[in-house]
């Protein structure tokens, strides 16, 4: 099993990217977001 990984750039937006059926689909699935989307 792979985990999620992620970073927060400079800017404060956070990415984050996790595999989903890597077997099969090999479907990437990352989000993006702040600290304001968040709160809201």
């Amino acid at each position: 099993m792979i985990e999620p990984g992620g970073f927060q750039s400079p800017d404060g937006t956070s990415y984050i990217s996790n595999d989903r059926n890597r077997a099969t689909d090999g479907e990437i699935l990352m989000a993006c977001f702040t600290e304001e989307d968040i709160l809201a």
